[in-house]
């Protein structure tokens, strides 16, 4: 478990860490955002406001289904579909900025405020963990690409037919030089990192919702 932890921390430091810290300023601007945008609106709709409260469990399983769906989103290349994960913020806002018009006190706000940061860290952690996830996918696409029948096997099978076996050969060298360069594009999917920093989430989220419960 130590290994395991040491090597999470390792792949946490070289890949995620600076995409976490942008995703969670960015997550952070835009609570702020959302929650004033919310409240003001709330104030001016109180009267038809109604609170839909959700039990603890369906929170837990919504959290788990959304946390999945955000980091293993990247899986598709380049679209980097997990971006759409800072949805979760607005939403988070929105309960927040609900509770408070519907009788939290201050006290209570600053609290729920402190809880929310804890659930944009864990949204912004699967978001990071998404992004880098489609990097990844990115590359691989690219390498599988480069892998395929190009314009460089098109005109080696012509230079076979016409025998002339010193284009072929050069053709082959560069062909071999060029996959030796996007070699580096066949990286290994990280699953178990990713799981981690799954667990890693929902724990942070559970946690949360106890606290609040």
């Amino acid at each position: 478990m130590k290994d395991l932890l040491n090597k999470y921390i390792k792949f946490y430091k070289e890949n995620i860490k600076k995409i976490h810290i942008v995703c969670i300023i960015i997550s952070i601007i835009l609570f702020i955002l959302f929650l004033v945008s919310n409240i003001y609106k709330f104030e001016n709709i109180l009267s038809e406001i109604t609170y839909e409260k959700i039990t603890y469990i369906e929170a837990i399983k919504e959290s788990l289904m959304l946390n999945f769906l955000i980091i293993f989103a990247g899986i598709t290349p380049y679209c980097f579909l997990p971006i759409m994960g800072f949805s979760a913020i607005y939403i988070l806002a929105n309960k927040i900025a609900m509770m408070y018009i519907l009788g939290s006190s201050v006290l209570k706000m600053i609290v729920l405020c402190i809880l929310a940061l804890l659930n944009i860290i864990s949204y912004s952690l699967c978001i990071a963990n998404g992004i880098y996830y489609c990097t990844i996918s990115s590359k691989r696409f690219s390498y599988s690409q480069r892998k395929g029948f190009g314009f460089k096997d098109f005109k080696i099978s012509i230079y076979k037919l016409r025998k002339n076996e010193q284009k072929v050969k050069e053709i082959e060298e560069l062909k071999q030089k060029e996959i030796e360069k996007y070699e580096k594009l066949n990286v290994q999917v990280p699953y178990l990192n990713f799981t981690i920093s799954y667990v890693i989430s929902i724990f942070i989220i559970i946690l949360t919702s106890i606290i609040i419960r």
